[in-house]
């Protein structure tokens, strides 16, 4: 069981006079509110400092974002800035005037606003700053670019300008020369070597034109004064041709006597085997032959103008044989006047026993010179055997040989050419050939004359087959098939010719003539009343 505590074991306090009155100790107390109020204060401190934090930080975020921007706007601008440099440069491309292409070019560089889309003041500045520096770069390289263009400008002009001096050909004209190379020097447009290489040429230049142009005779003694100037190279140049024109001024002086004496080929080489300098000798007989082939020519060429003039007046019955000036006759080739005697004769009697038939061996010829393309000596050669053709062939050699080479003649070898290859493949021999040719050569003439142009190749080869048209035994064409009467050819024109038509021509020529024309006087008969639009 529990036992109490003995009371007089208890020791207490006993007041001495006034009983002591209990206070409650409350320093405690104090000193906790103050910690409190400590504590509390710390944590508003605390709050604060946190809210501090979280504004600093807001803050550098925005201005890292400005910083972003600016950045953007300012790469943004100088990346239409280079663009618009380029876009600058791209449009002055075919300016040639050196004197506004520097006004120009920064013209179109300044007119921008691309500073106007950057928003900081600061980023502005310096985007304007470096700006500056690209577009003094840039002018930079246009006024250069502008120098270049002046300086080529006044160079070209310089070459003009020396050779212009230099054809004046005086001392004055030197010196301005001299003149105009130190001003581009002192321009800049040309370097100090160059501008001495200019003075050199010109110099040099000059005294060969000046030796060139003095007498042959005196171009050694102008060498050997100008020797400094010269090279070894010129100076050998100018005396073979200073001797080369001696040759030739004494070839043509001897050549003009000759001639005036009227010396023949055989005469003239026999007088130059006096020249004792061989190539004198030699330019001497060159020149004579050259003049008198010259003169001949021009001779030749009166003849013929002459026979063809009094030919065509024969043959359409103006005048006859003995109507001709005797002045004229003279003038004209035996030849000219025995085939303008036997045109009038065949004129005035036109009977079998004065029609003409073609000498194969003159049509052969003319075929050869055509070929060959030697158009004047076929022209000489057909005037002078004229006669010896058949009237078809007359005026198809005289068409021929009349004119220049061009397409229609072209045309024309490649008839031939097409018939000598048929005809080789069907045993055709040359004689045979010709005849066939001469058939040929009248359908080609009689088809440009009728239509206007030269026949198609397609349309070449169907007359050469209608020429060749096989025959069982021979296969070919014999005399007795198609060639018995003139212009055979011209029955292939014929063939689409309305009957009708055919016996009204015949006809009116019988009426007329007294006799039934030929397959030729058909044809230029119908082709005649064609052209008068009576068909």
């Amino acid at each position: 069981m529990p036992t109490l505590p003995d009371p007089s074991g208890i020791k207490r306090r006993l007041a001495t006079g006034q009983q002591a009155v209990s206070r409650l100790d409350t320093s405690s107390i104090g000193r906790g509110g103050q910690a409190m109020a400590q504590a509390v204060g710390g944590l508003g401190q605390s709050l604060a400092q946190v809210g501090d934090f979280q504004y600093a930080k807001s803050e550098k975020e925005r201005e890292e974002q400005e910083a972003k921007t600016n950045q953007l706007e300012l790469v943004m601008a100088q990346t239409k800035s280079t663009r618009h440099r380029q876009e600058a440069v791209s449009s002055m491309q075919g300016h040639t005037d050196h004197k506004t292409y520097v006004d120009t070019y920064l013209g179109k560089l300044s007119d921008n606003t691309i500073a106007d889309d950057i928003s900081d003041p600061h980023t502005r500045a310096l985007f304007e700053a470096s700006d500056a520096e690209n577009t003094a770069i840039e002018e930079a390289k246009a006024r250069e670019y502008a120098f270049k263009m002046e300086s080529n400008h006044f160079r070209a002009e310089l070459d003009d300008q020396l050779t212009a001096l230099l054809n004046i050909g005086t001392t004055e004209a030197l010196e301005n020369a001299h003149d105009l190379i130190d001003a581009m020097q002192d321009k800049g447009y040309i370097s100090a070597p160059e501008a001495t290489d200019f003075r050199q040429a010109q110099s040099n230049a000059f005294v060969v034109n000046d030796i060139k142009g003095s007498p042959a005779s005196e171009r050694p003694a102008l060498v050997k004064q100008y020797k400094q100037i010269l090279s070894p190279e010129q100076q050998e140049a100018i005396l073979e041709q200073a001797k080369a024109d001696e040759i030739e001024n004494a070839s043509i002086l001897t050549a003009d006597v000759w001639m005036a004496e009227d010396l023949t080929l055989e005469e003239a080489s026999i007088r130059a085997k006096n020249i004792r300098d061989p190539e004198e000798r030699k330019a001497t007989e060159a020149r004579f032959k050259l003049q008198y082939a010259t003169a001949e020519a021009a001779k030749q060429d009166e003849q013929n103008a002459l026979y063809e003039d009094y030919t065509s007046q024969v043959e359409n019955g103006e005048i006859s044989y003995d109507d001709i000036p005797r002045s004229d006759r003279d003038i004209m080739s035996p030849a000219h006047r025995a085939n303008l005697r036997a045109l009038h004769a065949e004129r005035v009697a036109p009977s079998k026993e004065t029609k003409v038939e073609t000498d194969i061996g003159v049509y052969d010829h003319l075929n050869v010179l055509v070929n060959r393309g030697e158009w004047r000596e076929a022209r000489q050669y057909f005037l002078d055997n004229y006669m010896k053709l058949s009237i078809t062939d007359r005026k198809h050699w005289s068409d021929m040989t009349s004119k220049p080479y061009d397409v229609t003649v072209e045309s024309f070898i490649k008839s031939k050419e097409y018939l000598k290859n048929a005809a080789s493949q069907s045993g055709v021999g040359k004689a045979d050939r010709l005849v066939l040719q001469q058939r040929l050569d009248a359908w080609y003439r009689g088809y440009q004359e009728l239509n206007e142009k030269k026949p198609s190749d397609t349309e070449i080869q169907k007359a050469v087959d209608g020429l060749l048209l096989e025959r069982p035994d021979t296969g070919f064409i014999s005399d007795d098939y198609m060639f018995e009467r003139e212009g055979a050819g011209i029955e292939l024109l014929l063939k689409d010719v309305p009957e009708t038509q055919l016996n009204e021509l015949t006809q009116a020529f019988e009426s007329r003539y007294g006799r039934v024309p030929n397959t030729q006087e058909l044809y230029d008969l119908y082709l005649h009343n064609k052209q008068r639009g009576n068909f």
